[in-house]
């Protein structure tokens, strides 16, 4: 089978993996460039810079820059008719990001008004808009993977723990206020306004436009990642399925992210590599906050 003709299989698969996109899932595009350079024996250096588009594709919603290092304790060890092997690895780094939150609706409030005798008046209605806003963070993280090959096809494990420090920010809020006031008396032919099944003869809608503060805060999670790929006889590219959960370490391990990866590698000689990929993302974490459907693209220079 000629390269085109996987090239082609491959890519029919991948965009047959994407499942039907539901009213107010998002569609975003991931792009990743990185550079990797072997320092020592077992030790290896990595800079990588992601930019990312959301909404649609209609917003970028982040961009950074990454700086990881990574340690192999020992060299792989290759059991069985040498197609076998084991091997692990230890990786820190750290990463600065430049991310946008959406504008995100905040909801209705509705809080009853009494009189100052007690009586009850009306409502006092609040519909809240946050605008979006950009933030800067800092991430900083720690992992262990394990890799076994077995034949033509290679499973691998990682545990990362990962921190990630939110700077305070700014955001523009809209408020939209509305008063219902004195409840209609029965047989009352003057114009009325009704609210919660009630009729009341006084009407009043306020906009306020204001700044609301968004205080720095610090996130723990635990990423945890299986993936799965496979060596194509003769054949430069490399399918791989993968799926990670992210747990919220301070909320008790609280699953709040699951991704599930499906793609394929490919190693234009040596040092190069482009991926190629679809990434489903059911977050519900300060990241993201519904499902989101992604087209990965990336690239390695590796010397």
């Amino acid at each position: 089978m000629r390269f085109r003709h996987v090239a082609i299989l491959l890519l029919s698969a991948l965009f047959a993996a994407v499942p039907q996109m539901r009213a107010g899932d998002d569609f975003g595009l991931w792009t990743e460039l990185s550079v990797e350079k072997s320092i020592c024996k077992h030790l290896s250096a990595d800079f990588g810079y992601d930019f990312r588009t959301e909404q649609n594709l209609n917003a970028i919603s982040r961009h950074g820059v990454s700086l990881g290092l990574s340690y192999k304790p020992f060299k792989t060890i290759k059991f069985g008719d040498k197609k076998n092997a084991f091997s692990v690895k230890f990786g820190t780094g750290y990463a600065f990001l430049h991310d946008r939150n959406p504008q995100e609706d905040k909801g209705i409030k509705a809080k009853e008004n009494y009189t100052q005798k007690g009586k009850r008046n009306g409502w006092n209605v609040d519909s809240v808009i946050d605008h979006g806003y950009w933030r800067n963070k800092h991430r900083a993280w720690f992992d262990v993977s394990a890799k076994l090959t077995l034949g033509r096809f290679s499973l691998s494990v990682r545990e990362r723990y990962q921190f990630t420090r939110y700077n305070a920010a700014t955001c523009n809020r809209d408020t939209y206020r509305q008063r219902y006031r004195d409840l209609a008396s029965p047989g009352f032919i003057g114009d009325t306004y009704v609210y919660n099944g009630e009729k009341y003869t006084e009407y009043e809608q306020v906009y306020i436009k204001e700044t609301d503060y968004k205080a720095s805060k610090n996130r723990h999670y635990l990423r945890s990642r299986l993936a799965l790929d496979y060596n194509i006889p003769r054949c430069p590219v490399d399918p791989f399925v993968t799926v990670e959960f992210s747990n919220n370490l301070s909320e008790g391990m609280y699953l709040e992210k699951t991704r599930y990866t499906v793609g394929a590698d490919w190693k234009i000689g040596k040092k190069h590599t482009l991926s190629l990929a679809y990434l489903y993302d059911d977050g519900q974490d300060d990241d993201s906050n519904g499902n989101l459907h992604v087209l990965e693209i990336g690239y390695k220079f590796k010397f």
